[in-house]
């Protein structure tokens, strides 16, 4: 056969072979801060209306249904109503500058991603900015969610692309992990299995997420990595954590599903810091084959191979 022949019909394979490779990648809808910033009067007089239209508001909705948080417009109206007085687009500018870094470092972003992640795990990510909501970034099935108006981000972009980061990870890790936290657990032992896989998949984003300040360095920092590099704050962490664990019995579970929002999800971090930590010191001791290889089994699993490399006083009591 002719070999020019031959040289087409390989670039032709290895063409096919790239282009049904699965990718990751994440879009982006800022319709809803565009609609809000440039008709802050209509959007206030009709937040119903303006909420329902757009589908990161309704995304919102889910997470104040699903975390039970009342009132889920309250930073909205008080916001916007100073928002009208202020007459400030510049949340359109920020959405917009989010948008253009994505774009020039996707190549970057995307494979910081997935160097964390089992090999064959692909997905698109869809992104919604909004303004002015409780949660300032959370992530739901495969979508995330950002508060471009939250104060938090002082419009600094690599600061939300960080965050943005560690909520984009829960996508990919949640299509590998066995683990399922969008439960209410009945008895101690379920507390328990939620507790520690909350650890594990909050731990490794934040984790992700600080490795990433070494790519993309920003002067604001989530205040987690403050935790994360202080090793009284550990140790404080993991005490929180056992005694909520110690605390519960199959009697109080309820209860205990509450203090556990408190102490380990707001006001309190103990999930993010303890879990971060857990994260470091695997990959530091174990590489970072391993710790990807811990997604897919049993959060227990992750939480033993953690507690073998360090003192006990670091450790966090299964039993």
């Amino acid at each position: 056969m002719n070999i020019q022949l031959l040289l087409l019909i390989s670039s032709l394979f290895a063409n096919l072979n790239e282009t049904q490779k699965p990718r990751t990648d994440i879009s982006f809808d800022s319709s809803a801060v565009d609609y809000v910033s440039q008709n802050p009067e209509i959007a206030l007089d009709h937040t119903n209306e303006t909420w329902r239209r757009f589908e990161g508001y309704q995304l919102v909705l889910d997470w104040h249904e699903m975390q039970a948080v009342p009132d889920p417009h309250r930073v909205y109206n008080r916001r916007l109503s100073r928002l009208i007085k202020a007459q400030d687009e510049s949340y359109v500018t920020f959405a917009s500058d989010i948008k253009e870094f994505y774009t020039e470092n996707k190549n970057e972003v995307i494979q910081h991603i997935t160097r964390y992640l089992p090999e064959n795990v692909s997905f698109n990510a869809r992104a919604f900015f909004v303004m002015f909501t409780v949660p300032y970034a959370f992530s739901l099935s495969d979508t995330l969610v950002m508060d471009v108006g939250s104060r938090r981000w002082k419009q600094n972009t690599n600061y939300l692309m960080n965050i943005l980061i560690h909520e984009t990870y829960h996508i990919g890790y949640d299509i590998k992990s066995p683990d399922r936290i969008g439960f209410q657990p009945k008895t101690r032992e379920e507390f328990v299995h939620k507790v520690l896989s909350v650890i594990q998949n909050e731990g490794m984003a934040t984790f992700v997420a600080y490795e990433a300040l070494e790519l993309f360095p920003s002067e604001i920092r989530h205040e987690d990595y403050d935790g994360l590099e202080d090793a009284t704050k550990v140790i404080e962490a993991i005490r929180q954590i056992n005694e909520l664990l110690d605390r519960t019995t199959d009697d109080n579970v309820q209860e205990m599903e509450k203090q556990a929002w408190r102490t380990g999800i707001a006001p309190g971090r103990a999930f993010y810091i303890a879990g971060a930590y857990m994260a470091k010191v695997i990959k530091e001791n174990k590489g970072l084959d391993h710790l990807v290889d811990l997604i897919e089994k049993d959060s227990k699993i992750f939480v033993q191979e953690y507690n073998s490399l360090v003192d006990e006083d670091f450790n966090v009591m299964l039993e």
